[in-house]
């Protein structure tokens, strides 16, 4: 049998928990018709903390509905992709499968044919479908069937939030004329804020807002043992219990520690114990800090990492504002550019006035070793 964690970006573990109440209320929005506010859902989220996974449990749920979707990755070339590939691929599909098989001008020129127009009107009044063309007549043909279209963007951080511009603008007009139609999207916070504050998407400041956080230590137990039994794999109750606890209820962690664990069972054919599952733990924390936190760290500014070097030494959590600033021996309108944009990473979140806390589990002893090796103490 196959490992049935997966400690890998973006792919759906076997247990989702933790997304009870998204699921049940995209569930609604979808079945309670056009105007309801989580026909519209934005995701944000620390990396690991499970984003991709809801969008692709969303998609699930509308394609149970036999509503199409499409889902994307943002680049600079989505625009493009949209245009050229995705809509006009899937105009011709659900054309294909409609018993009302009229072509109107919009799907003519969308497809490239003629739709009962000569070529010389054609090249006399030529017409170039746009997004918002594309997604109206895409809408208007699902309509006819009693179905609706779901719009799934991952990764928004990205791409330059402008980029976007035209898509909300199609979307918006598609809510305004009460199309059946969806939005999700998912990034990291700071993405998130930026579209807000785009013109064409201001309509998504009424949208449902959801924040991909930490499970409970209930879920984290229930994440890891229910696929190990699954699996046919027996294990300490007390290990487990350490385990789901010193996974902190990150997702990514979580998923981490059961592939360790279901690996030191040798498929199966071993119970875990104790002391396998503490060494489990161990080798999927160095997962995570190879693929989670020494990316991030490589992102910081020289000053960014004398920042959050400062938050580390005085302890991580609930770290005075001002024990930073005698640290890095700067003022607090120096060092606060630095706090607004490690903020805005989700490197770290304000939990008081005056005070931060890094967002990551363990992430100030990762910074503290990595300050360890750039002071050159191994030398």
């Amino acid at each position: 049998m196959a490992n049935p964690f997966t400690p890998t970006f973006g792919v759906t573990p076997p247990l989702a928990v933790g997304r009870d109440d998204l699921v049940f209320d995209f569930e609604y929005a979808l079945d309670n018709g056009v105007g309801d506010p989580a026909r519209a859902i934005l995701i944000d989220g620390q990396r690991g903390s499970g984003k991709t996974v809801a969008l692709n449990i969303l998609e699930d749920i509308a394609r149970q509905r036999n509503w199409e979707v499409i889902s994307a990755s943002v680049n600079a070339d989505l625009m493009t992709t949209l245009k050229d590939s995705l809509l006009p691929k899937l105009l011709n599909n659900i054309l294909s499968q409609s018993k009302n098989r009229s072509i109107t001008s919009v799907s003519a020129a969308i497809l490239g044919i003629s739709g009962g127009l000569s070529l010389e009107v054609q090249d006399k009044y030529p017409f170039t479908p746009t997004i918002r063309d594309m997604i109206e007549e895409i809408t208007r043909i699902l309509g006819e069937q009693d179905r609706g279209l779901l719009i799934s963007l991952d990764e928004i951080h990205l791409v330059d939030s402008n980029f976007l511009n035209e898509l909300f603008s199609g979307v918006q007009h598609g809510f305004r004329r009460g199309d059946q139609l969806a939005l999700v999207v998912a990034g990291l916070p700071h993405a998130i804020d930026d579209i807000l504050n785009l013109e064409p998407s201001t309509f998504l400041r009424r949208a449902f807002r959801a924040t991909a956080t930490s499970v409970t230590f209930a879920e984290a137990i229930r994440a890891l043992s229910e696929p190990l039994e699954g699996a046919g794999v027996s294990f300490d109750k007390d290990a487990l219990k350490k385990a789901a606890r010193e996974s902190r209820g990150y997702a990514f962690l979580i998923q981490a520690i059961g592939y360790e664990m279901y690996r030191a069972s040798m498929n199966g054919e071993v119970e875990v114990t104790r002391e396998m599952t503490e060494a489990a733990t161990q080798r999927a924390m160095r997962r995570m800090t190879a693929t989670v936190y020494a990316p991030i760290f490589k992102q910081f500014s020289a000053l960014d990492r004398e920042f959050v070097i400062a938050v580390a030494k005085e302890g991580g959590h609930r770290v005075k504002m001002a024990a930073v600033n005698a640290r890095m021996g700067r003022g607090a309108s120096s060092t606060s550019q630095y706090r607004g944009r490690l903020i805005a990473m989700g490197i770290i979140s304000p939990t008081a006035y005056g005070e931060v806390s890094f967002t990551y589990p363990y992430f100030t002893e990762y910074v503290l070793k990595m300050e360890t090796e750039l002071s050159g103490q191994w030398d």
